[in-house]
């Protein structure tokens, strides 16, 4: 019997896995990422082991004390001889030690069940296996299930042993600390009202949470505020972004993005090929649109020839390509409009609603005269 109640959960985990890794994969189409830049995730073992108690310990604060709330946090424990390692490991033990009593003289097994709970849940986040930041609070979301439950246990037994009097204070106790939690959790929705507000506002916490720095956050407040105009500041952001992490090609093609906006040219050519040097897609599209904005149309063509052998299904260096093969200016022989033509076709096959590239494709067929 309890074989079969052990396979059913282990064919129900499997499918819900797998759900999950087609909703990822197939439908949301967000895929794994490989290369992090995190410096939990270019630490040593040792240091990341070195790491959990804090992450641990950390992660608890938060569930029941929520005051400083950030979507990403980065940090790396280097030494034993850190307090970061040796007071959270001290109370780790203490907890462990009180948890264990008191499951040995309750003889509870559904409160031992949520502490185990709680415990597989935030193991895969202790960066054993590196991860792309040292926390983030979105993944307390199914650990912390098992903590409150086994929590609400312990604090409903605790109040059954209460005379009326004590209970009714604790429970007036209990109810102000889930209001004040409410409350907190209000607060920070109006933190999410949208990007520039929650990287904002994380941002000001960088100091506090991520005292190495948060190269990833500083990128994304740069993103809005380059969304909403603020270039200049934009920039800065990007630059210590880079500062802290610069092998990391996003912001190395953003800051490319604000030199054109600012009219430097020269300079956002100079970020779009470095990033693009770095691998990034993108880069190599700014790369190819600034080179035309720049009327530099030899070395843009060669550029996107040398593009489409790493990126080959890349819709936008095709059109690009196509549109200088098919301009008058390039040259508009019969060699380089079946070029032009082979090139719309890909596009086209990849998405059949691309406009401008239906309209070039009947441009070049009708013999109508192309000009940049």
């Amino acid at each position: 019997m309890k074989d079969g109640i052990y396979l059913n959960f282990l064919i129900i985990s499997a499918a819900i896995v797998g759900l999950y890794i087609f909703l990822r994969l197939c439908v949301a189409k967000i895929a794994p990422v490989s290369v992090f830049y995190a410096p939990i995730h270019l630490a040593p073992l040792y240091q990341r082991l070195l790491t959990v108690p804090y992450e641990a310990v950390s992660y608890i604060g938060i569930i029941f004390f929520p005051k400083d709330l950030s979507v990403c946090r980065h940090f790396v424990v280097g030494s034993a001889a850190d307090p970061r390692f040796w007071q959270p490991l001290i109370l780790l033990v203490l907890a462990a030690v009180l948890i264990f009593l008191y499951i040995f003289k309750t003889r509870s097994k559904i409160f031992a069940f949520f502490i185990l709970w709680f415990a597989v849940g935030l193991a895969p986040v202790l960066n054993i296996i590196p991860l792309d930041m040292t926390m983030a609070e979105r993944w307390l979301y199914m650990p912390m299930i098992g903590l409150l439950a086994a929590a609400g246990l312990a604090v409903a037994d605790f109040l059954n042993k209460l005379a009326p009097v004590k209970r009714n204070s604790a429970l007036v106790f209990l109810s102000i600390a889930a209001v004040a939690l409410g409350a907190r959790t209000i607060a920070r929705n109006f933190d999410w009202r949208n990007g520039l507000a929650l990287y904002g506002h994380d941002i000001a916490l960088a100091q506090i949470v991520s005292p190495q720095g948060s190269y990833d956050l500083e990128n994304n407040y740069g993103l809005e505020l380059f969304r909403a105009g603020g270039f200049g500041e934009a920039g800065d952001r990007f630059k210590k972004s880079i500062d802290l992490q610069p092998d990391w090609s996003f912001p190395q093609n953003n800051l490319g993005a604000v030199l054109e906006r600012q009219g430097d040219l020269e300079g956002a050519l100079g970020q779009y090929r470095k990033a693009a040097r770095m691998g990034y897609y993108l880069a190599y599209e700014n790369t190819a649109g600034i080179l035309i904005k720049m009327k530099r149309y030899d070395e843009a063509k060669k550029f996107l020839e040398e593009s489409l052998a790493k990126l080959p299904g890349n819709a936008k260096l095709q059109f690009n390509l196509a549109y200088l093969y098919a301009a008058d200016n390039i040259g508009n022989g019969k060699e380089a409009k079946q070029k032009a033509l082979y090139l719309l076709s890909l596009v086209l096959q990849s998405d059949p609603q691309n406009q401008p590239a239906r309209q070039l494709y009947l441009m070049l067929e009708n013999r109508r005269k192309i000009e940049l």
